[in-house]
Protein backbone atom coordinates (compact mmCIF):
# COMPACT_ATOMS: atom_id res chain seq x y z
CA UNK A 1 0.00 0.00 0.00
CA UNK A 2 1.64 3.14 -1.18
CA UNK A 3 2.34 6.12 1.29
CA UNK A 4 0.25 9.29 0.46
CA UNK A 5 0.43 12.96 0.65
CA UNK A 6 -3.16 15.65 0.22
CA UNK A 7 -2.22 18.24 -1.90
CA UNK A 8 -3.92 21.40 -0.81
CA UNK A 9 -3.84 23.68 -3.65
CA UNK A 10 -1.44 24.45 -6.37
CA UNK A 11 1.29 26.49 -6.75
CA UNK A 12 2.94 29.14 -9.12
CA UNK A 13 4.32 26.29 -11.25
CA UNK A 14 1.38 24.21 -11.63
CA UNK A 15 -0.60 27.54 -12.83
CA UNK A 16 0.87 27.16 -16.27
CA UNK A 17 0.24 23.81 -16.26
CA UNK A 18 -3.63 24.15 -15.69
CA UNK A 19 -3.46 26.46 -18.29
CA UNK A 20 -1.99 24.04 -20.93
CA UNK A 21 -4.04 21.56 -19.67
CA UNK A 22 -7.62 23.47 -20.24
CA UNK A 23 -6.64 25.42 -23.30
CA UNK A 24 -9.25 23.47 -26.02
CA UNK A 25 -7.34 21.84 -28.38
CA UNK A 26 -7.40 25.16 -31.42
CA UNK A 27 -8.30 27.93 -29.21
CA UNK A 28 -7.06 31.51 -29.99
CA UNK A 29 -3.99 32.13 -29.20
CA UNK A 30 -4.86 35.84 -28.47
CA UNK A 31 -3.41 37.89 -25.27
CA UNK A 32 -7.43 38.30 -24.81
CA UNK A 33 -7.61 33.83 -24.14
CA UNK A 34 -4.72 34.08 -22.16
CA UNK A 35 -5.56 36.14 -20.19
CA UNK A 36 -9.37 34.03 -19.32
CA UNK A 37 -7.42 31.22 -19.05
CA UNK A 38 -4.55 33.00 -16.45
CA UNK A 39 -7.46 34.33 -14.50
CA UNK A 40 -9.44 30.77 -14.38
CA UNK A 41 -6.29 28.98 -13.32
CA UNK A 42 -6.13 31.82 -10.60
CA UNK A 43 -9.32 31.17 -9.72
CA UNK A 44 -8.97 27.59 -9.50
CA UNK A 45 -5.90 27.54 -7.73
CA UNK A 46 -7.88 29.82 -4.92
CA UNK A 47 -11.28 27.53 -4.62
CA UNK A 48 -9.19 25.25 -3.09
CA UNK A 49 -7.65 27.35 -0.26
CA UNK A 50 -9.61 28.40 2.43
CA UNK A 51 -9.78 32.43 1.04
CA UNK A 52 -12.41 30.99 -1.07
CA UNK A 53 -16.14 30.82 -0.72
CA UNK A 54 -18.75 28.64 -1.89
CA UNK A 55 -20.31 30.67 -4.67
CA UNK A 56 -16.91 31.63 -5.90
CA UNK A 57 -16.35 27.27 -6.38
CA UNK A 58 -19.61 27.14 -8.10
CA UNK A 59 -18.29 30.14 -10.67
CA UNK A 60 -15.96 28.80 -11.24
CA UNK A 61 -17.04 25.43 -11.87
CA UNK A 62 -19.69 26.98 -14.14
CA UNK A 63 -16.77 28.15 -16.65
CA UNK A 64 -14.95 25.02 -16.06
CA UNK A 65 -17.83 22.44 -17.23
CA UNK A 66 -18.43 24.55 -20.09
CA UNK A 67 -15.64 24.41 -22.28
CA UNK A 68 -15.92 22.31 -24.99
CA UNK A 69 -14.68 19.08 -23.90
CA UNK A 70 -14.89 17.38 -27.23
CA UNK A 71 -11.93 18.75 -28.71
CA UNK A 72 -9.59 18.46 -25.80
CA UNK A 73 -6.79 15.76 -25.90
CA UNK A 74 -7.07 13.20 -23.72
CA UNK A 75 -4.66 14.24 -20.78
CA UNK A 76 -6.36 17.98 -20.85
CA UNK A 77 -9.67 16.34 -20.90
CA UNK A 78 -8.73 14.19 -17.74
CA UNK A 79 -7.13 16.95 -16.00
CA UNK A 80 -10.31 19.54 -16.59
CA UNK A 81 -12.68 16.66 -15.02
CA UNK A 82 -10.22 15.98 -12.04
CA UNK A 83 -9.85 19.81 -11.67
CA UNK A 84 -14.27 19.73 -11.61
CA UNK A 85 -14.08 16.85 -8.80
CA UNK A 86 -11.45 18.67 -6.77
CA UNK A 87 -14.10 21.76 -6.78
CA UNK A 88 -16.58 19.26 -5.77
CA UNK A 89 -14.97 17.59 -3.07
CA UNK A 90 -15.04 21.40 -1.59
CA UNK A 91 -18.52 22.16 -2.24
CA UNK A 92 -19.67 18.81 -0.63
CA UNK A 93 -17.33 18.14 2.24
CA UNK A 94 -17.37 14.77 3.26
CA UNK A 95 -20.14 14.08 6.51
CA UNK A 96 -19.16 13.25 10.10
CA UNK A 97 -17.78 10.11 10.50
CA UNK A 98 -20.49 8.47 12.47
CA UNK A 99 -23.15 5.57 12.58
CA UNK A 100 -26.65 7.52 12.22
CA UNK A 101 -30.53 6.91 11.78
CA UNK A 102 -30.40 4.64 15.00
CA UNK A 103 -27.88 2.07 13.48
CA UNK A 104 -25.89 0.88 17.18
CA UNK A 105 -22.04 0.37 16.72
CA UNK A 106 -22.44 -3.39 17.17
CA UNK A 107 -18.81 -3.58 19.15
CA UNK A 108 -20.04 -0.79 21.75
CA UNK A 109 -21.83 -3.66 23.72
CA UNK A 110 -18.84 -6.07 23.21
CA UNK A 111 -16.56 -7.28 26.01
CA UNK A 112 -13.87 -8.96 23.26
CA UNK A 113 -10.71 -7.40 24.18
CA UNK A 114 -9.83 -6.35 20.50
CA UNK A 115 -13.28 -4.73 20.41
CA UNK A 116 -12.16 -2.93 24.01
CA UNK A 117 -9.11 -2.18 22.82
CA UNK A 118 -10.38 -0.21 19.24
CA UNK A 119 -13.17 1.53 21.44
CA UNK A 120 -10.26 2.95 23.39
CA UNK A 121 -8.15 3.73 20.23
CA UNK A 122 -11.43 5.37 19.00
CA UNK A 123 -11.62 3.58 16.21
CA UNK A 124 -15.33 3.34 15.17
CA UNK A 125 -17.81 2.81 12.22
CA UNK A 126 -17.37 5.47 9.90
CA UNK A 127 -20.91 5.00 8.51
CA UNK A 128 -23.17 5.02 5.48
CA UNK A 129 -22.80 9.05 4.68
CA UNK A 130 -19.44 8.65 4.66
CA UNK A 131 -18.57 5.73 2.94
CA UNK A 132 -21.35 6.70 -0.23
CA UNK A 133 -19.55 10.50 -0.13
CA UNK A 134 -15.64 8.62 -0.44
CA UNK A 135 -17.37 6.27 -3.03
CA UNK A 136 -18.76 8.99 -5.51
CA UNK A 137 -16.35 12.06 -4.55
CA UNK A 138 -12.86 10.39 -3.95
CA UNK A 139 -13.50 7.04 -6.03
CA UNK A 140 -15.67 8.52 -8.81
CA UNK A 141 -17.73 5.22 -8.57
CA UNK A 142 -21.63 5.06 -9.35
CA UNK A 143 -22.77 2.29 -6.36
CA UNK A 144 -23.40 2.37 -3.18
CA UNK A 145 -21.85 1.03 0.19
CA UNK A 146 -24.33 -1.83 0.02
CA UNK A 147 -23.73 -2.91 -3.47
CA UNK A 148 -19.77 -2.70 -1.99
CA UNK A 149 -21.01 -5.02 0.73
CA UNK A 150 -22.63 -7.30 -1.28
CA UNK A 151 -19.44 -7.47 -3.80
CA UNK A 152 -17.83 -8.89 -1.34
CA UNK A 153 -20.16 -11.42 0.12
CA UNK A 154 -20.45 -12.72 -3.56
CA UNK A 155 -16.26 -12.39 -4.14
CA UNK A 156 -15.71 -14.32 -0.37
CA UNK A 157 -18.11 -17.10 -1.47
CA UNK A 158 -16.05 -17.50 -5.25
CA UNK A 159 -13.25 -17.98 -2.75
CA UNK A 160 -14.47 -20.42 -0.50
CA UNK A 161 -15.43 -22.15 -3.67
CA UNK A 162 -12.05 -22.59 -5.49
CA UNK A 163 -10.38 -23.44 -2.14
CA UNK A 164 -12.52 -26.41 -1.54
CA UNK A 165 -11.56 -27.26 -5.01
CA UNK A 166 -8.00 -27.10 -4.47
CA UNK A 167 -7.89 -28.70 -1.00
CA UNK A 168 -7.26 -32.47 -0.90
CA UNK A 169 -9.96 -34.93 0.81
CA UNK A 170 -7.53 -35.83 3.54
CA UNK A 171 -6.58 -32.36 4.58
CA UNK A 172 -7.76 -28.76 5.40
CA UNK A 173 -6.99 -25.47 4.04
CA UNK A 174 -5.51 -24.06 6.99
CA UNK A 175 -2.89 -27.05 7.23
CA UNK A 176 -2.03 -25.97 3.82
CA UNK A 177 -1.47 -22.61 4.93
CA UNK A 178 1.00 -23.94 7.56
CA UNK A 179 2.43 -26.10 5.55
CA UNK A 180 3.46 -23.14 3.45
CA UNK A 181 4.28 -21.48 6.46
CA UNK A 182 7.05 -24.15 7.77
CA UNK A 183 8.68 -22.21 4.67
CA UNK A 184 9.69 -18.89 6.29
CA UNK A 185 13.07 -16.84 7.00
CA UNK A 186 14.95 -17.60 10.05
CA UNK A 187 15.94 -14.36 11.28
CA UNK A 188 14.51 -10.65 10.10
CA UNK A 189 18.14 -10.42 7.88
CA UNK A 190 16.91 -13.12 6.22
CA UNK A 191 13.73 -11.57 5.82
CA UNK A 192 15.00 -8.60 4.02
CA UNK A 193 17.58 -10.16 1.71
CA UNK A 194 14.36 -12.89 0.60
CA UNK A 195 12.45 -9.83 0.11
CA UNK A 196 15.40 -7.84 -1.89
CA UNK A 197 15.76 -11.28 -3.91
CA UNK A 198 12.19 -12.04 -4.57
CA UNK A 199 11.42 -8.41 -5.78
CA UNK A 200 14.44 -8.28 -8.34
CA UNK A 201 12.50 -11.97 -9.51
CA UNK A 202 9.01 -9.82 -9.91
CA UNK A 203 11.07 -7.18 -12.14
CA UNK A 204 12.50 -10.05 -13.85
CA UNK A 205 10.00 -11.81 -14.84
CA UNK A 206 7.87 -8.69 -15.74
CA UNK A 207 10.29 -7.65 -18.30
CA UNK A 208 11.44 -11.40 -19.87
CA UNK A 209 7.39 -11.75 -20.46
CA UNK A 210 6.97 -8.47 -21.69
CA UNK A 211 3.98 -7.96 -19.36
CA UNK A 212 4.37 -4.18 -19.21
CA UNK A 213 7.00 -1.22 -20.42
CA UNK A 214 9.69 -0.89 -17.27
CA UNK A 215 12.41 2.40 -17.00
CA UNK A 216 15.18 1.65 -16.06
CA UNK A 217 14.74 3.95 -13.26
CA UNK A 218 12.44 1.81 -12.20
CA UNK A 219 15.22 -0.99 -10.71
CA UNK A 220 16.22 1.70 -8.02
CA UNK A 221 14.52 0.02 -5.02
CA UNK A 222 15.23 -0.45 -1.43
CA UNK A 223 14.15 -3.25 1.05
CA UNK A 224 14.47 -2.46 4.76
CA UNK A 225 12.90 -2.79 8.11
CA UNK A 226 10.42 0.21 9.07
CA UNK A 227 11.57 2.79 11.91
CA UNK A 228 8.32 2.35 13.52
CA UNK A 229 5.71 -0.46 14.10
CA UNK A 230 3.83 -0.56 10.60
CA UNK A 231 0.22 -0.03 10.46
CA UNK A 232 -0.05 -2.42 7.54
CA UNK A 233 0.88 -6.24 8.28
CA UNK A 234 3.16 -7.45 5.72
CA UNK A 235 4.76 -4.58 3.65
CA UNK A 236 4.68 -1.38 2.74
CA UNK A 237 5.58 1.08 -0.36
CA UNK A 238 7.34 4.51 -0.13
CA UNK A 239 7.57 6.78 -2.89
CA UNK A 240 11.18 8.56 -3.07
CA UNK A 241 11.91 11.65 -1.42
CA UNK A 242 14.15 14.52 -2.87
CA UNK A 243 14.87 17.82 -1.01
CA UNK A 244 14.70 17.28 2.87
CA UNK A 245 16.66 16.14 5.52
CA UNK A 246 14.34 13.15 5.59
CA UNK A 247 15.17 12.31 1.43
CA UNK A 248 15.46 8.72 0.89
CA UNK A 249 14.83 6.32 -2.65
CA UNK A 250 11.61 4.33 -3.14
CA UNK A 251 11.33 2.08 -0.16
CA UNK A 252 9.44 -1.65 0.72
CA UNK A 253 9.67 -1.28 4.26
CA UNK A 254 8.83 -4.79 6.60
CA UNK A 255 7.81 -3.51 10.03
CA UNK A 256 10.52 -4.40 13.16
CA UNK A 257 10.23 -6.89 15.44
CA UNK A 258 9.08 -6.20 18.55
CA UNK A 259 11.52 -5.71 21.31
CA UNK A 260 9.98 -7.48 23.59
CA UNK A 261 9.31 -10.21 22.06
CA UNK A 262 10.74 -13.86 23.07
CA UNK A 263 12.69 -16.33 20.68
CA UNK A 264 9.57 -18.03 20.34
CA UNK A 265 7.30 -15.37 19.79
CA UNK A 266 10.10 -14.08 16.74
CA UNK A 267 9.70 -17.57 15.53
CA UNK A 268 5.83 -17.06 15.21
CA UNK A 269 6.49 -13.65 13.88
CA UNK A 270 8.85 -14.86 11.17
CA UNK A 271 6.00 -17.38 10.22
CA UNK A 272 3.96 -14.75 8.39
CA UNK A 273 6.37 -14.09 6.21
CA UNK A 274 7.02 -17.58 4.15
CA UNK A 275 8.91 -17.08 1.21
CA UNK A 276 6.03 -18.13 -0.79
CA UNK A 277 3.40 -15.40 0.18
CA UNK A 278 6.78 -12.87 0.07
CA UNK A 279 7.00 -13.45 -3.49
CA UNK A 280 3.12 -12.30 -4.19
CA UNK A 281 4.12 -9.14 -1.79
CA UNK A 282 7.52 -8.51 -3.65
CA UNK A 283 4.97 -8.18 -7.03
CA UNK A 284 2.48 -6.33 -5.31
CA UNK A 285 5.01 -3.51 -3.47
CA UNK A 286 7.96 -3.68 -6.44
CA UNK A 287 8.14 -4.09 -10.28
CA UNK A 288 4.98 -4.41 -11.73
CA UNK A 289 2.61 -3.09 -8.95
CA UNK A 290 3.12 -0.12 -6.65
CA UNK A 291 7.16 1.06 -7.76
CA UNK A 292 6.18 0.78 -11.65
CA UNK A 293 3.51 2.63 -11.00
CA UNK A 294 4.64 5.13 -9.10
CA UNK A 295 7.57 5.80 -11.76
CA UNK A 296 5.20 6.20 -14.54
CA UNK A 297 2.58 8.62 -12.26
CA UNK A 298 5.62 10.78 -11.87
CA UNK A 299 6.46 11.10 -16.12
CA UNK A 300 2.98 12.70 -16.14
CA UNK A 301 3.51 16.60 -17.03
CA UNK A 302 0.54 17.61 -14.82
CA UNK A 303 0.74 18.89 -11.36
CA UNK A 304 -3.06 18.61 -11.76
CA UNK A 305 -3.43 15.32 -11.92
CA UNK A 306 -2.11 15.26 -8.58
CA UNK A 307 -5.81 16.04 -7.21
CA UNK A 308 -7.11 12.68 -8.77
CA UNK A 309 -4.77 10.27 -6.90
CA UNK A 310 -7.08 7.37 -6.49
CA UNK A 311 -6.70 4.41 -4.24
CA UNK A 312 -8.78 2.37 -6.03
CA UNK A 313 -6.30 2.85 -8.74
CA UNK A 314 -3.26 2.49 -6.69
CA UNK A 315 -4.03 -1.27 -4.90
CA UNK A 316 -6.20 -2.54 -7.53
CA UNK A 317 -3.42 -2.12 -10.12
CA UNK A 318 -0.70 -3.56 -7.38
CA UNK A 319 -3.45 -6.67 -6.43
CA UNK A 320 -3.49 -6.97 -10.47
CA UNK A 321 0.27 -7.15 -10.89
CA UNK A 322 0.21 -9.97 -8.70
CA UNK A 323 -2.34 -11.83 -11.09
CA UNK A 324 0.29 -10.90 -13.74
CA UNK A 325 3.17 -12.20 -12.25
CA UNK A 326 1.20 -15.41 -10.72
CA UNK A 327 0.24 -16.29 -14.51
CA UNK A 328 3.50 -15.61 -16.03
CA UNK A 329 5.20 -17.70 -13.70
CA UNK A 330 7.33 -20.87 -15.19
CA UNK A 331 7.08 -23.83 -12.73
CA UNK A 332 5.16 -22.65 -9.33
CA UNK A 333 4.76 -25.11 -6.87
CA UNK A 334 1.56 -25.94 -4.89
CA UNK A 335 2.49 -23.89 -1.80
CA UNK A 336 2.68 -21.16 -4.20
CA UNK A 337 -0.64 -21.35 -6.00
CA UNK A 338 -1.74 -22.01 -2.06
CA UNK A 339 -0.04 -18.45 -1.14
CA UNK A 340 -1.82 -16.49 -4.00
CA UNK A 341 -5.22 -17.65 -3.20
CA UNK A 342 -4.37 -16.78 -0.04
CA UNK A 343 -3.61 -12.97 -1.25
CA UNK A 344 -6.79 -13.03 -3.49
CA UNK A 345 -9.27 -14.09 -0.33
CA UNK A 346 -7.29 -11.23 1.70
CA UNK A 347 -9.00 -8.91 -0.47
CA UNK A 348 -12.11 -10.54 -0.37
CA UNK A 349 -12.24 -10.77 3.00
CA UNK A 350 -11.19 -6.64 2.98
CA UNK A 351 -13.84 -5.81 0.04
CA UNK A 352 -16.89 -7.36 2.43
CA UNK A 353 -14.73 -6.07 5.92
CA UNK A 354 -14.73 -2.14 4.30
CA UNK A 355 -18.18 -2.36 4.12
CA UNK A 356 -19.21 -4.49 7.03
CA UNK A 357 -17.64 -2.77 9.63
CA UNK A 358 -18.40 0.82 8.26
CA UNK A 359 -22.03 0.55 7.97
CA UNK A 360 -22.21 -0.96 11.63
CA UNK A 361 -22.85 -4.87 10.19
CA UNK A 362 -19.93 -6.49 12.59
CA UNK A 363 -17.89 -5.49 15.11
CA UNK A 364 -13.83 -5.51 14.43
CA UNK A 365 -13.38 -9.03 16.29
CA UNK A 366 -15.42 -10.42 13.81
CA UNK A 367 -13.36 -9.50 11.12
CA UNK A 368 -10.24 -10.14 13.04
CA UNK A 369 -11.62 -14.20 12.92
CA UNK A 370 -13.33 -13.90 8.75
CA UNK A 371 -8.91 -12.98 8.18
CA UNK A 372 -7.95 -16.00 10.27
CA UNK A 373 -10.80 -18.27 8.73
CA UNK A 374 -10.74 -17.54 5.10
CA UNK A 375 -7.25 -15.77 4.25
CA UNK A 376 -5.46 -17.90 6.84
CA UNK A 377 -4.09 -14.91 8.27
CA UNK A 378 -2.55 -15.25 12.27
CA UNK A 379 -4.05 -12.87 14.96
CA UNK A 380 -1.24 -10.32 14.87
CA UNK A 381 -1.48 -9.81 10.81
CA UNK A 382 -5.70 -10.08 11.31
CA UNK A 383 -5.90 -7.17 14.38
CA UNK A 384 -3.40 -5.02 11.93
CA UNK A 385 -5.26 -5.02 8.82
CA UNK A 386 -8.82 -4.31 10.67
CA UNK A 387 -6.91 -1.42 12.92
CA UNK A 388 -6.15 0.00 9.05
CA UNK A 389 -9.54 -0.82 7.92
CA UNK A 390 -11.33 1.30 10.82
CA UNK A 391 -9.10 3.85 10.23
CA UNK A 392 -9.26 4.21 6.17
CA UNK A 393 -12.84 4.05 5.43
CA UNK A 394 -13.72 2.67 1.50
CA UNK A 395 -9.78 2.81 0.79
CA UNK A 396 -9.79 -1.23 0.85
CA UNK A 397 -12.60 -2.27 -0.90
CA UNK A 398 -10.66 -0.96 -3.81
CA UNK A 399 -8.13 -3.48 -4.09
CA UNK A 400 -10.74 -6.58 -4.88
CA UNK A 401 -12.75 -3.60 -7.18
CA UNK A 402 -10.27 -2.06 -8.71
CA UNK A 403 -8.31 -5.16 -9.78
CA UNK A 404 -11.57 -6.04 -11.34
CA UNK A 405 -12.43 -3.43 -13.15
CA UNK A 406 -8.98 -3.30 -14.79
CA UNK A 407 -9.32 -7.03 -15.60
CA UNK A 408 -12.54 -6.06 -17.27
CA UNK A 409 -11.33 -2.74 -18.70
CA UNK A 410 -8.03 -4.59 -20.27
CA UNK A 411 -10.34 -7.59 -21.80
CA UNK A 412 -12.46 -4.70 -23.68
CA UNK A 413 -9.46 -2.93 -24.98
CA UNK A 414 -8.00 -6.32 -26.06
CA UNK A 415 -11.36 -7.47 -27.63
CA UNK A 416 -11.06 -4.04 -29.50
CA UNK A 417 -7.94 -3.48 -30.58
CA UNK A 418 -6.95 -6.91 -31.63
CA UNK A 419 -4.48 -9.55 -29.92
CA UNK A 420 -1.19 -8.73 -28.85
CA UNK A 421 -2.30 -5.31 -27.45
CA UNK A 422 -1.92 -6.46 -23.63
CA UNK A 423 1.16 -4.85 -23.11
CA UNK A 424 -0.13 -1.45 -25.16
CA UNK A 425 -3.20 -1.55 -22.53
CA UNK A 426 -0.93 -1.52 -19.59
CA UNK A 427 1.15 0.83 -20.36
CA UNK A 428 -1.64 3.52 -21.61
CA UNK A 429 -3.03 2.54 -18.33
CA UNK A 430 0.12 3.41 -15.90
CA UNK A 431 0.34 6.11 -18.40
CA UNK A 432 -2.77 8.61 -17.37
CA UNK A 433 -1.06 8.64 -13.38
CA UNK A 434 -3.14 7.11 -10.76
CA UNK A 435 -6.73 8.78 -11.58
CA UNK A 436 -10.30 7.40 -10.78
CA UNK A 437 -10.63 4.17 -13.38
CA UNK A 438 -13.94 5.59 -14.87
CA UNK A 439 -11.71 8.66 -16.13
CA UNK A 440 -9.25 5.78 -17.39
CA UNK A 441 -11.90 3.80 -18.93
CA UNK A 442 -13.62 6.55 -20.52
CA UNK A 443 -10.46 7.36 -22.63
CA UNK A 444 -9.04 4.19 -23.74
CA UNK A 445 -12.24 2.46 -24.87
CA UNK A 446 -13.54 5.97 -26.48
CA UNK A 447 -16.38 6.20 -24.12
CA UNK A 448 -15.33 9.97 -23.17
CA UNK A 449 -18.69 11.15 -24.78
CA UNK A 450 -20.75 9.08 -22.14
CA UNK A 451 -19.15 9.82 -19.48
CA UNK A 452 -19.50 13.79 -20.04
CA UNK A 453 -23.08 12.94 -19.74
CA UNK A 454 -22.95 11.59 -16.59
CA UNK A 455 -20.47 14.20 -14.97
CA UNK A 456 -21.44 17.20 -16.62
Amino acid sequence: MPGTRRRRGLGVAAAGALVLALAPAGADESQQSRDELAGLVEAFDRSLSSRADDAERRGLRARLAALTREKLASSDWIDLHIAIRAIDRRLDPPPERVLRDGVPDPADGSDDPFDVACRIAGLAPAGRAHFAWSLRRIHGLAVTPEAVLQVGRMARAAIAREIDERTPHDGSWHEMVEHCRDDHPASIEELLATCHELVRDAGDLAERFGLVTIPERARDLEVLVAERASPLPYARYRPPRFGSLRSHPAQISVPPIPHTFAPEDVDAWLRDFDVHFLRIVAAHEGVPGHHLQHVRSRQVRSRVRAHGFNTTFAEGWAFYAEGLVERAWETPCVEDRVAALRARSWRAVRCYADAALHLGRITPSEAVTLLMDEAGFSRRAAEADVRTILRHPARMFGYWVGRRLIERMHDDYVRRNGPGTSREFHDRLLSFGTIPLPLARAVLLDERAAYDARNP
